[in-house]
């Protein structure tokens, strides 16, 4: 499997009518620290704001309007998903500076992929997605099982939320020279090949319309739990569908 690019030197940026901005080496790393701290420092508050929400919501329950109603309604997603954005931005600086620790387990590769797919089974369902999963019998790795099920939440989410009803999902695992292989196919619309190198960087979206669907975080944070197991991730996309395939370092469980 081709091992991905990476990160240069020196970073540029296209100013708006002007030329090219070239910003030192560290320039992404400092933009992080500083994104970190305000994310810490944005977290109280925001509890703050969901406690008053809640407080609110509660003592008007009976006697608000159906419009005020609908207000808090939305306030409160947009709070959850603004505490959800913190969150991964958060547990990504934690495993990119080696901060959050993988607790490594035993881990049955069916066993796991069929739970990923149980998950997901309901949701598969309501679309007329079918959902199919492959895996060895009686192949196990160590991993955690934890950061790795987040990594697979993102990507089998994102392949279910951009394939059409009537399509399918292929979720496979496999053990290849050294390697435990990953892969998350689907059916959907594909990615334009101009933004497949992006699409693992923090605040990127396939296209600008996605902007909508979220904030551009959960590849970047797929990619960092990834890296965090020694392994690394790609995508491929040739018009029709995705398939996107990582791979982590086998570990073999000690013979009994």
């Amino acid at each position: 499997m081709p091992h991905l690019l990476e990160q240069p030197a020196e970073r540029t940026s296209q100013p708006q009518g002007g030329k090219p901005r070239r910003h030192p080496a560290g320039w992404g790393h400092r933009q992080d620290q500083v994104l970190n701290n305000i994310t810490h420092d944005l977290r109280a508050p925001l509890c703050a704001i969901m406690g008053y929400l809640d407080l609110v919501g509660r003592q008007m329950e009976k006697s608000a309007s159906p419009k005020a109603a609908e207000y808090l309604s939305l306030a409160r997603e947009a709070g959850e998903r603004m505490h959800r954005m913190m969150n991964d931005m958060l547990e990504m600086f934690r495993v990119e500076n080696g901060d959050s620790l993988l607790r490594k387990e035993p881990l049955s590769l069916s066993l796991f992929l069929h739970n990923v797919r149980n998950t997901f089974a309901g949701i598969a369902d309501l679309k007329n997605i079918r959902l199919h999963c492959a895996a060895p019998e009686k192949t196990s790795t160590w991993a955690d099982p934890r950061y790795l099920g987040r990594v697979f939440d993102n990507l089998v989410s994102n392949a279910l939320k951009f394939t059409p009803d009537g399509g399918s999902v292929h979720l496979r695992a496999s053990r290849d020279a050294g390697r435990i292989l990953f892969e998350v196919a689907d059916t959907g619309r594909g990615i334009p090949p101009e933004n497949q190198k992006r699409i693992f960087e923090k605040f990127q979206h396939v296209q600008p319309s996605d902007r909508h669907r979220g904030y551009g975080m959960g590849l970047a944070v797929v990619k960092a739990i990834v890296k965090a197991h020694g392994g690394d991730i790609r995508v491929d996309s040739q018009g029709r569908g995705s398939r996107f395939i990582f791979w982590i370092p086998d570990a073999p469980l000690p013979q009994a």
